[in-house]
């Protein structure tokens, strides 16, 4: 019986930066995409031994691997905390998720009670009754 492969394919940016990473069984290669394993499995993998299908980017989109022109290589601490992307929004802070929140509540407070006067004093019964 014939054993049978994927191919695993990485897609990189103009900086080397890997950006997707897939196997040939679910995903056909375009002409620029790299080929980093002729003899796979099924789901794509970084490296043989790795696991099925590794994270890429970290919570802030920041790409963790780049190519070398060689093979990829695991982007440094110091690349990571460099690399800011214009196309990623910084995550929002807990104080900023807060305020956020209590505006909205503000907004909903006025919209459902527009008569309710004192609207700090409604919002803060309405939310000591959670």
């Amino acid at each position: 019986m014939n054993e049978y492969f994927n191919s695993h394919y990485i897609r990189v940016d103009t900086n080397s930066n890997v950006m997707h990473g897939f196997s040939d069984a679910f995903e056909q290669p375009q002409p620029s995409d790299i080929l980093i394993n002729a003899e796979g499995g099924r789901h794509f993998r970084l490296v043989p031994e790795g696991t099925d299908n590794p994270p890429l980017h970290n919570l802030n989109g920041v790409p963790l691997y780049r190519w070398d022109g060689e093979q990829v290589v695991a982007r440094s601490v110091d690349e990571i905390k460099v690399y800011t992307p214009s196309r990623v929004e910084p995550l929002l802070t807990i104080e900023n998720r807060v305020q956020t929140l209590e505006k909205s509540m503000r907004e909903l407070v006025k919209a459902v009670y527009p008569t309710a006067g004192n609207q700090a004093a409604t919002l803060q019964r309405i939310m000591s009754n959670t």
